[in-house]
């Protein structure tokens, strides 16, 4: 699978805790995120046995706890989304999750979280949990998360999603996400 040609998926949020005194420090990442001739339109199923969904997830509120004095680890977080259609026109869901910075990876002093965020759709949620690079997330790289269907259409189905945050804060994002379930054979 041609990784450049899957969508992008940043999660909920273009926010980082990177700075002091539990501030929410927006995020740079990227001017426009990249086009695609390739879309692959809401919902279609792609092979059997499969879903491919693209949606734009735009935060709308987070919560950020007190920060520690040693910097962002330790912080903790929640925050909610709105789910849109591919072209960020239809709202078809909502989104919330949490957030703990949990150390700095010495070899680069990259900040490493972990996360957790269930999407609900119309058809279905999908779940996602699992640790993330924070700093890569604030310098607008691709991500690739796994994620599980827990209800509805996508119970049982397991697969991935790529994602890319645009955008500078809480309510001034756009997370193109691209996922893809199939049925465990």
């Amino acid at each position: 699978m041609n990784l450049s040609a899957l969508r992008r998926r940043p999660l909920a949020w273009a926010a980082a805790v990177l700075a002091g005194g539990g501030v929410l420090t927006a995020i740079v990442a990227a001017s426009q995120p990249p086009q695609h001739e390739d879309t692959v339109a809401f919902g279609s199923t792609p092979q059997r046995g499969c879903v491919s969904l693209d949606v734009v997830d735009r935060s709308v509120q987070a919560y950020i706890l007190p920060k520690s004095s040693t910097g962002p680890v330790g912080t903790l977080a929640t925050y909610s989304a709105v789910v849109n259609d591919a072209a960020d026109k239809t709202q078809v869901g909502s989104a919330v999750g949490t957030v703990a910075v949990l150390y700095t990876r010495p070899s680069d002093r990259h900040i490493i979280e972990y996360r957790t965020e269930q999407m609900r759709l119309a058809d279905g949620t999908i779940a996602y949990h699992d640790f993330e690079d924070r700093t890569a997330v604030a310098l607008g790289k691709v991500m690739h998360s796994r994620v599980q269907g827990t209800s509805g259409r996508y119970a049982g189905m397991t697969g991935r999603m790529d994602w890319q945050v645009f955008g500078t804060a809480v309510g001034h994002n756009r997370v193109p996400t691209h996922i893809e379930l199939c049925r465990r054979r």
